[in-house]
């Protein structure tokens, strides 16, 4: 009786009684060649163009089909499909072609599954139809440099951490940094305490934008930036004690200042401006030094 071969991977299968003298090498090609391809296996899959390609398959020796790796490369100008046979197995499949198209693994007849340009998948053929090997992972920790997803994340995790817009800290209160933060709504600090904002001296004035406030620990008090220029903002009086008697103005115009056109101004001297330095004041307003 001739020689049969096995329905996934097409392994030879001997009869009883024949083969006398040549069944070792039957045996060894099984073992040796075609079972450790299917293990181990990488096939190189050459595609192009916009046509579909289907895997060589072969019994009792080498084929396409048989390797557990499917690496496929060459140049696309459109998502083809590669066609594997419809019997039982798994697929690791390796995207790797140019031009930024799927790939789709399939039967002749059935359905199966799109591989993404640059994507590796685990699939395997159910005997009708490709599918995923994998849909999900538990309890697996890990640490990501690049996590993307391109479709809809699920789960009480991605819920509480990555929801629109994320909850910082999750469900309890917890602390974190950011670079930028930014509100597209009004802004509430409901807490007894207290908002620290930034700090600095006059030399450390970040670029000025309308809005901007900041502490300048130069000149002890708040300050805001208007869209022109920085000023002092809120505090009012000061004294000891929590008294709030003094007013407190510097000595010296080291910077060019215009009065705010129908507006005036008050200072207590003695002032001096420097060399170069002007002050204006608009038709209408006053400058009174005391």
């Amino acid at each position: 009786m001739a020689n049969t071969y096995s329905s996934s991977l097409r392994l030879i299968i001997q009869q009883d009684g024949t083969n006398q003298g040549t069944w070792g090498g039957y045996t060894n090609t099984n073992i040796a060649s075609l079972i450790e391809q299917a293990i181990t296996g990488v096939g190189a899959i050459t595609v192009s163009g916009s046509s579909n390609y289907t895997l060589t398959v072969t019994n009792g020796a080498s084929d396409e089909a048989r390797n557990a790796v499917l690496n496929i490369t060459g140049t696309l100008t459109a998502a083809i499909n590669v066609i594997c046979p419809t019997a039982a197995k798994t697929y690791i499949v390796k995207n790797g072609t140019t031009g930024g198209f799927a790939i789709t693994l399939k039967t002749s007849a059935g359905t199966g599954i799109s591989v993404p340009n640059g994507e590796t998948t685990f699939l395997y053929c159910d005997g009708t139809n490709v599918v995923r090997s994998l849909s999900a992972i538990s309890g697996i920790p890990g640490a990501f440099t690049t996590l993307s997803a391109s479709s809809t994340v699920s789960g009480v995790g991605f819920s509480n951490y990555l929801a629109s817009p994320p909850a910082i800290g999750g469900t309890t209160a917890s602390t974190g940094r950011f670079t930028t933060l930014t509100a597209t709504a009004d802004s509430t600090f409901s807490s007894t305490g207290a908002v620290q904002v930034s700090a600095g001296t006059t030399a450390q004035r970040p670029t000025g934008v309308a809005g901007k406030i900041r502490f300048n620990s130069t000149l002890s008090q708040f300050e805001g930036y208007n869209g022109t220029t920085w000023g002092t903002i809120g505090g009012g009086a000061t004294g000891g004690g929590g008294n709030q008697v003094f007013y407190e103005n510097s000595q010296i115009v080291t910077t060019s200042y215009t009065i705010t056109s129908g507006k005036s101004a008050s200072s207590t001297g003695p002032i001096t401006i420097n060399s170069g330095v002007t002050v204006t004041i608009p038709s209408g307003s006053r400058w009174v030094i005391l």
